[in-house]
């Protein structure tokens, strides 16, 4: 078929996918970065090696908590990851105390950074470079889910239905998007599968389904649940074809490409999966089987990130949302009940069972929190045909709103929960503001006051509002706490003194990373007795939570000026 041709067949699926990558791209902006399950250790595993030149070792602590991954998608994303200087092949990030996951209340496992926006640069630019390497990915998914589509009888019509179901469904489009190995592996899941619905094997068919069993296998561990699929479908072609060399073929090239990354995690850990050193790093609430309650809060889980749950599985969509998409799974669902399982189809569906039979496994394996419909993805073009089926067979064309919802969906959801429920503590960085006073604590990075907007007058008895512009250097080692005094002029002992925290404590010293500009109103109570007359205005930083020790106050030069900075006077009426 000419080129022009083709391109008239499948223009549908062509224009699909310009829609999912512009929208992609877009969400890929609007997530903060680190903001996905196990989002920061990947983007360290990738940058760990572009660093480093070579994989990581759990022995030496490389990669905490990701470092057991196999290696192909952090290879095939050296690309990207050096294309920038090697002092930012970084992963920058401060932990956020308040986070939901350690015990707090907030859904932000970290924070906007200053830099966090365009034109990105350093440690942030090639973040969301490796991004770009997922919604590749997960665009080429959906073009084999098209095409498994077609291989499952589905007309050009409805494979394009479902490829539009695989491009759009909230909580793919989120996984598509984050730095991971997980869209890889849909991709050579799809893949294989395409390959095993081949309806006449020919001679290279079983070195292509073992190089990419091989490729899966080196992509994630969870790739073993392809063995079985396989082994199904030669049973099915027991009669068709040459069995046990198609069997040693397919062997002998998944193990070329695999079986030395499972020899070395023997060889190094005694363990081929290196698992026992991920178990001792790991923790989770754990998983029985035999628990009612568990089994709930795990259906919980799976079934809302199933359709959309975003974050750290802590940002949750409207609850409208989740009633309507079940709606129509519902409707779906009535729709296939009478499917016809042929040969087909039931390699179709056993992929299906056999993603929710590892992903039960890895549940007990790591605790509650396994218990994430991103486990199941590896079947999600199965699903979308199946949807498509059903949805065409209960509500006929109607059912072409689904798609068109999909999008409506994905245009608004960015904005309106996922960025919205991480507001920014940080304002943009601007470096033409003169540096006021600059504080070098002994043992961390420099802070920076620069700017002040100081009221000339207070009045006493109520609040006097002071606001002010900070710049940190870099990282910090303790919580600083901001205090505030007012002191006769010229004297060298205080009046009185009081402390007031930055931003109520809401963005405080241990979130901040390099190059972090804030804000901080503060709020000072003026004593109600405090004699009337002018005073000096003087503020620095004091380890409250430690030994109350003071940062010292440091000129440009490197001189120490003391332990606090005048910035100001201040007429008290």
């Amino acid at each position: 078929m000419p080129a022009l041709q083709r391109f008239r067949y499948h223009w549908p699926l062509l224009l699909l996918l310009l829609v999912y990558c512009t929208l992609a791209v877009w969400w890929s902006t609007r997530i903060p970065l680190g903001e996905g399950p196990d989002e920061p250790g990947h983007a360290e595993y990738a940058l760990f090696v572009a660093r480093n030149n070579r994989l990581p070792d759990q022995r030496l602590g490389d990669v905490p908590g990701e470092g057991h991954q196999p290696p192909l998608a952090y290879w095939l994303m050296q690309p990207l990851a050096r294309s920038v200087a090697v002092e930012d092949r970084v992963v920058i990030l401060a932990n956020n105390h308040r986070w939901i996951w350690a015990g707090g209340k907030e859904p932000a496992a970290f924070a906007w950074r200053s830099i966090d926006r365009p034109p990105y640069q350093a440690d942030v630019l090639v973040w969301h470079r490796l991004r770009w390497f997922s919604i590749g990915c997960a665009a080429l998914t959906i073009v084999v889910g098209y095409a498994i589509g077609l291989r499952l009888g589905l007309s050009k019509t409805l494979a394009t239905f479902a490829a539009s179901l695989l491009a759009f469904w909230p909580q793919l489009l989120f996984h598509s998007v984050l730095v991971s190995n997980d869209p890889l592996l849909w991709l050579l899941c799809a893949g294989l599968l395409w390959l095993l619905l081949e309806p006449n094997p020919q001679a290279w068919w079983p070195w292509a389904v073992g190089a990419t069993l091989g490729a899966a296998l080196l992509t994630k561990q969870s790739a073993v649940l392809l063995i079985p699929l396989i082994g199904l479908r030669l049973w099915q072609l027991r009669r068709s074809i040459n069995l046990w060399p198609a069997l040693g073929w397919l062997s002998l090239s998944s193990t070329a490409i695999a079986g030395w990354w499972y020899v070395r995690n023997l060889l190094l850990y005694g363990d081929p999966f290196g698992l026992g050193l991920y178990k001792g790093e790991f923790s989770s609430p754990t998983f029985s089987p035999w628990s009612l309650h568990d089994w709930g809060e795990a259906m919980h889980a799976l079934g809302s990130s199933l359709i959309a749950r975003f974050g750290w599985m802590s940002v949750a969509a409207p609850q409208w949302l989740y009633w309507l998409l079940a709606i129509w799974l519902g409707l779906a669902i009535l729709g296939i009940r009478r499917l016809r399982i042929d040969q087909r189809w039931q390699i179709a569906w056993a992929l299906v069972g056999l993603a929710f039979a590892w992903t039960f496994a890895f549940a007990v394996l790591s605790g509650q929190v396994g218990w994430q419909a991103r486990f199941l993805f590896p079947a999600a073009p199965v699903a979308a045909c199946a949807l498509a089926i059903g949805l065409e067979r209960s509500i006929k064309t109607a059912a072409w709103l689904l798609p068109a919802l999909l999008v409506t969906m994905a245009v608004g959801l960015p904005n309106t929960v996922i960025s919205a429920a991480y507001p920014y503590l940080v304002v943009e960085p601007q470096p033409e503001r003169p540096v006021l006073a600059l504080w070098r604590p002994d043992t961390a990075n420099p802070i920076e006051l620069r700017g002040i907007l100081l009221p000339p007058t207070a009045k006493a008895g109520q609040p006097w509002l002071v606001n002010t512009l900070w710049r940190a250097v870099g990282k910090q080692d303790r919580q600083w706490s901001l205090f505030v005094h007012l002191a006769e002029v010229g004297s060298k002992d205080e009046s009185f003194a009081f402390d007031v925290q930055p931003q109520d404590g809401v963005w405080h010293s241990l979130r901040w990373t390099p190059d972090d500009w804030w804000e901080d109103l503060l709020t000072i109570n003026i004593p109600s007795d405090l004699a009337a007359g002018e005073y000096e205005v003087r503020i620095g930083w004091f380890d409250e939570f430690g030994d109350w020790s003071r940062a010292g106050v440091w000129s440009q030069d490197g001189i120490l000026l003391g332990d606090y900075a005048v910035v100001g006077k201040v007429v008290v009426e």
